[in-house]
């Protein structure tokens, strides 16, 4: 198969849209997450994206310590959230399932009285298709198999429910969002670009 790049073209122009710092998981997009919120500041995010039908930027945090980071002190690519459905729970912290949507450059960060504010711009992929990506990709779908039945947590099912669009990336994305190494590890693989070279770190 002769090699053929492209891009995922998706809009250029800057959104304000509000902040959700991330302490201890990397969020992928096409993926369900689960998110317990116990920040004030981060539950009142919630609250009003809910109200305003607005989605949400999740970025996870370089220090989990930190209780309201800076723009500096987050990862500087996390990805647009729906929120699905919100839960309060007893203590007061609330549990927040969030549908992930493209990838998206964090740019700057300001505090109004309600909550925080990014300024992002949504994030291309770069996709080459070629023997290399669908040879590397088989692989990939082998070793995610493998831990999979190894690990009950893990739903094989979810390498059938991709949209026939653009599979190879949703199945990339899958694995890293499954695959059980560091916050830091996650990262770098959904802060590449290029899905051949995201493929080649997984294999």
């Amino acid at each position: 198969m002769p090699e053929r790049s492209r891009r995922k073209e998706v809009p250029i122009s800057n959104l304000q849209i509000p902040l959700l710092p991330i302490r201890d998981a990397v969020i992928f997009p096409g993926h369900v997450h689960s998110l317990l919120v116990t920040r004030e500041h981060s539950r009142r995010t919630i609250r009003q994206a809910q109200q305003d039908g607005s989605q949400v930027l999740c970025v996870t945090q370089r220090d989990r310590a930190i209780e309201e980071p800076r723009n500096n002190e987050l990862y500087s690519i996390g990805v647009s959230c729906e929120i699905m459905h919100v839960t309060p729970l007893p203590d007061g912290s609330v549990r927040a399932v969030l549908r992930a949507g493209p990838r998206m450059l964090l740019q700057s960060v300001r505090k109004t009285s309600k909550m925080w504010i990014a300024e992002a711009q949504p994030i291309s992929s770069t996709i080459s298709e070629s023997d290399e990506l669908v040879a590397t990709t088989r692989f990939c779908i082998a070793r995610f198999t493998e831990l999979a039945e190894a690990d009950s947590s893990i739903p094989i099912e979810s390498l059938t429910s991709f949209s026939a669009d653009d599979p190879t990336e949703q199945i990339i994305d899958a694995i890293s969002y499954f695959l059980s190494t560091s916050i830091s590890a996650k990262q770098a693989l959904l802060e590449l670009h290029d899905v051949t070279i995201r493929a080649t770190e997984l294999a």
